[in-house]
């Protein structure tokens, strides 16, 4: 029987793209993207992407050539967006664009692939950044945030959160005896 490495995680476009380039976020949000990757290294989990995100990382060259390198490691997973993701994608889209209707907010099509790529290979969690609506480029009509469909039923309640990063506290008032 094959050991189980570790929890498997879905990495949107946008937390490598903050990894690769040290971004700089609010409330220390990137201390998950880190604690997370740094597990990684240690072959303590598996995070997996779809092959669009190579269309959705063009910051800079070394963003680029670092990113293929990352690819290359055995416990990170770049999928092909296949029939059967492309279909559970239009199934989504669909789902969603109707939940959203009376807001005028629609999934665009690379984060349709992107969950259904998730949903489709069990992730334990769908991790972004990608939390507030922004403009479409279509009249009266804006992209939803992705963290607004976390546990949501047309996303076949897939958990959709920013990188958590677990903190231990130690209990200062329990000695050895």
């Amino acid at each position: 029987m094959a050991k189980k490495i570790g929890p498997v995680f879905y990495w949107d476009s946008c937390i490598f793209i903050a990894l690769l380039s040290n971004e700089q976020r609010p409330h220390d949000e990137m201390q998950g993207v880190r604690a997370i990757a740094n597990a990684n290294n240690k072959k303590e989990n598996i995070i997996i992407t779809s092959a669009i995100t190579r269309t959705e990382i063009f910051k800079e060259n070394q963003v680029n050539d670092d990113f293929k390198k990352v690819l290359q490691r055995s416990n990170i997973i770049e999928v092909s967006a296949d029939p059967k993701i492309t279909d559970k994608a239009s199934t989504i889209r669909k789902n969603i664009n109707n939940l959203f209707k009376i807001e005028k907010k629609q999934i665009n099509m690379p984060d349709s692939i992107h969950i259904a790529t998730a949903i489709i290979y069990g992730v334990e969690a769908f991790h972004t950044f990608d939390e507030n609506d922004h403009e479409s480029g279509k009249k009266n009509i804006k992209w939803i945030g992705l963290l607004q469909l976390n546990g949501k039923k047309e996303v076949e309640g897939l958990r959709i959160e920013k990188p958590p990063f677990a903190q231990y506290v130690m209990n200062l008032k329990e000695r050895e005896e």
